[in-house]
């Protein structure tokens, strides 16, 4: 949305980039480095706060988002499992499904 931001953890934290963005539309997009963002920070350091509670909502999120996936993942494994688990009992005792 207007006014988002993107690259935060990178930028703010020196970490390699994990994450890529696509714009599905239309997008001003300005590129902002360390040496870009020293000055704003020094002036205003409250600056460093605000972005950080987003953050940490963001990872907070994608870890939520991870979770599920993860739980997703292992029941259709399992529901796979017990697939070919009433297959080979069915085989195992003649059993037509």
């Amino acid at each position: 949305e207007a006014g988002d931001f993107f690259g935060e953890m990178s930028l703010l934290t020196g970490e390699v980039r994990g994450a890529n963005a696509v714009a599905l539309t239309r997008v001003d997009c300005y590129k902002l480095d360390k040496s870009g963002l020293e000055g704003t920070i020094s002036r205003r350091p409250d600056l460093a706060d605000d972005i950080s509670v987003v953050m940490a909502h963001r990872e907070m999120e994608l870890s939520a988002v991870r979770e599920r996936l993860d739980l997703e993942s292992s029941r259709l494994k399992e529901s796979e499992n017990q697939m070919q688990l009433l297959t080979r009992i069915r085989r195992f005792f003649a059993i037509k499904a």
